[in-house]
């Protein structure tokens, strides 16, 4: 199922005839591909699949700790039986190998992962919701301590209708502070008549007292989606969509929220818009947000749909467009799911991560893709990512981060060999060597001062700093002449410092560090 609420009786028709079409058309091709199609890895590169300890293991979300990079996704422990659950993985930040994973599921239950793909990490704690194939309680909000993958269930929401009997739906995930949101949708009545109603609620948790409320109804005549929410000047802003009577087409609708519930205003357009099925809100000042979004047609001969992502920078205040780009680029069928914004380190830069899909005489598969654009709406550079473009393969990206090197991480799934899949970039879209990424196993440690670890070793753009209790230290760049090119004070005790270096020169220098004034430790440090 889709993040979005939906029409359930258009939905299903038009999904069956996708769904069986796809299958008849690729039946025989991945036949052919498991008999004859040989995966093949790129060992030194950042391009890699993550060993799985499970049947089927998708990476739909990505954390960063000091040590390690977190994997959340669903997944399958046996072909057999199907226990359908989801798996936390442990990834070793400089290998990108596998160090541990744990598999959760509950017997009887189909967790139904595909739904919501959203969680928060807050200190070392990561927050996430599901949704399930049970009446008796299909919201749950799980907490997992990155440490330990101990996992611990903290909410379980029933459905508060006993006429539901379409079950419930995750919409979105959103955390302000201690207070966590969840938006879902259920339905009543019977499909195609007038007694056909979504209802779509906004719960609200306080991950501190433990305290849930329902605070916000929305009551639709069952055209009505609310795709996406996100933290706008400390209040909740909600996109939806009012479905039209054709395939594809819609409105765009807006709703305003404080953190009660209570409605700001809200807002929808006059007639039908290309934006209106937005997958992530971002954030761009204190009036406007960039969103990115479907732009689809519906081809009525052959029943495919036909996508393309659009970039749009929207202005909240006065309700208007300001600019909405999608570089010309063609609709492509099987666009579908995940697309994300991330600011990236060079101001008025972002990134929009989505997928694309290719076609041609002796190829068809499915790649990751990263456009580069700036605030104006102009593309600097767009770059397709895949693990293996064989016949009929198809990849697919679901989250990106920036990490605390300056680099971005990227989550996804290799679709045939049913695992996550990882790329690591740069600023520019290359493709990350293993050896360049930070991680505390790659340190040097003080002899002086067994606390205090810094590295990496080469550095690009940062330096982390670990000082643990100790106090009153500096840190300085020495170069060949012996002049100091760059200085960091750190008067208080620090677990994690990020020190950029991004305006120092390539070279080797000498990394001072004092107590108090006095020299304590040296060593020597490769800038790249």
């Amino acid at each position: 199922m889709r993040c979005d609420s939906i029409n359930l009786s258009k939905f299903i028709s038009f999904n069956q005839k996708i769904y069986m079409k796809y299958l008849s058309s690729l039946f025989i091709p991945l036949l052919l591909t498991i008999f004859f199609t040989k995966t093949h890895a790129q060992d030194k590169s950042w391009n890699l699949l993550l060993e799985k300890e499970v049947a089927r293991f998708i990476g739909y979300q990505v954390y960063e700790t000091d040590s390690f990079y977190i994997v959340i996704g669903t997944s399958i422990d046996s072909f057999g039986t199907y226990e359908q659950g989801f798996s936390i993985s442990k990834v070793d930040k400089r290998e990108g190998a596998l160090v541990t994973t744990k598999h959760y599921e509950e017997q009887g239950v189909e967790f139904d992962f595909n739904q919501c793909r959203k969680g928060f990490m807050i200190e070392n704690e990561i927050f996430f919701p599901q949704s399930t194939n049970t009446k008796q309680n299909p919201i749950l909000l799980f907490k997992i301590n990155v440490n330990t993958l101990e996992i611990e269930k903290i909410l379980a929401v029933p459905s508060p209708d006993s006429n539901n009997k379409y079950g419930m739906f995750l919409n979105d995930f959103l955390v302000i502070g201690k207070e966590s949101f969840i938006l879902t949708n259920y339905s009543i009545g019977e499909l195609d008549t007038p007694t056909f109603k979504a209802i779509q609620i906004l719960i609200k948790h306080n991950m501190t007292t433990n305290e849930t409320n329902i605070i916000r109804f929305f009551e639709f005549d069952g055209r009505h989606s609310m795709n996406k929410m996100v933290n706008f000047n400390n209040n909740i802003l909600i996109y939806g969509t009012i479905e039209g009577e054709l395939i594809a087409t819609g409105k765009m609708a807006i709703f305003y929220l404080d953190q009660n519930g209570n409605k700001i205003w809200e807002y929808q357009t006059s007639g039908l818009s290309a934006i209106h099925s937005v997958k992530d809100i971002h954030p761009l000042n204190s009036q406007e947000v960039l969103l990115a979004s479907y732009d689809s047609y519906y081809d009525y001969t052959n029943h495919n749909l036909y996508s393309r992502w659009t970039v749009t920078r929207y202005d909240l205040v006065n309700k208007k467009i300001v600019w909405s780009n999608h570089w010309d680029e063609p609709r492509n069928p099987n666009i579908w799911g995940t697309a994300k914004i991330i600011k990236t380190k060079k101001e008025g830069e972002y990134f929009l991560m989505a997928n694309d899909y290719e076609k041609n005489d002796t190829a068809s598969y499915g790649t990751g893709k990263i456009v580069k654009f700036n605030d104006k709406g102009q593309r600097l550079w767009q770059k397709r990512y895949y693990y293996n473009n064989k016949r009929f393969y198809l990849n697919k990206f679901f989250n990106i981060i920036m990490t605390t090197d300056s680099n971005y991480l990227i989550v996804g799934d290799e679709n045939w060999i049913q695992t996550a899949w990882l790329v690591k970039i740069d600023e520019d879209g290359n493709i990350l060597p293993l050896d360049t990424t930070s991680a505390a196993i790659n340190t040097d440690v003080v002899n002086q001062i067994p606390e205090v670890k810094v590295y990496p070793n080469p550095a690009s753009h940062t330096i982390i700093i670990n000082q643990g209790e100790i106090s009153d230290m500096t840190y300085q760049l020495i170069d060949i002449s012996g002049a100091v090119v760059k200085t960091i004070p750190l008067p208080h005790a620090h677990h994690h410092v990020v020190w950029d270096i991004s305006d120092v020169a390539s070279g080797t220098y000498v990394l001072k560090m004092m107590q108090g004034g006095k020299l304590i430790g040296s060593k020597q440090q490769v800038v790249k």
